[in-house]
C-alpha cells in the first residue's frame, strides 16, 4: 500500500468492521479504498492495489472514518499553510503562500 502524503501532518486512516477494507486519504484531497484481504501485487515489494479511489476535497484528507454499524463514511480536509518567507518586503502576505487551496469541511458519504 503506498498513498501520498509529504507533509509532517498527521493522515489518519480506518479500517471497516470486518477488517477487510482499509480508507486512507492524502494530501491531494483523494480517497482510498483497499482490500486487505486481497493478494498484494507481484512486484519487487509486494503492495496492496488500490480497490477505488476518489476524489473527496479539495485540500488534505487528514480524518476519515467508517460508520462502526452503517454503510456511512466520514471524511474531513483541511491543513496548516505556512506563509513562505521572502526576502522582498514590497511582497503582500496573500503573494507569499504558494498554495492558495483552503479548505476545512466535513463530509458525509453513503456507501450505498
Amino acid at each position: 500500500m503506498q498513498r501520498e502524503v509529504t507533509t509532517n501532518q498527521r493522515m489518519y486512516f480506518d479500517l471497516d468492521s470486518t477488517g477487510q477494507y482499509l480508507i486512507s486519504g492524502n494530501q491531494s484531497g483523494y480517497v482510498t479504498v483497499y482490500d486487505t484481504i486481497s493478494a498484494p501485487s507481484t512486484y519487487e515489494e509486494p503492495m496492496l492495489q488500490p480497490l477505488t479511489t476518489f476524489k473527496a476535497h479539495d485540500d488534505a484528507v487528514n480524518g476519515i472514518s467508517y460508520h462502526p454499524t452503517m454503510p456511512m463514511l466520514a471524511t474531513a480536509s483541511g491543513q496548516r499553510k505556512f506563509i513562505t518567507p521572502m526576502i522582498d518586503n514590497d511582497e503582500q502576505d496573500e503573494d507569499l503562500i504558494t498554495d492558495k487551496t483552503f479548505e476545512h469541511t466535513l463530509r458525509l458519504w453513503s456507501l450505498y
